[in-house]
């Protein structure tokens, strides 16, 4: 279940990547 979480989490914050174009900054928050 915990790895199912987490593919969902990749895949909603992949998403907000591409809507929001700036990779960059969310890896930066990220860090």
């Amino acid at each position: 279940d915990f790895f199912r979480d987490l593919q969902t989490e990749f895949r909603n914050w992949e998403a907000n990547i591409n809507s929001q174009g700036k990779p960059k900054s969310l890896w930066e928050e990220l860090a």
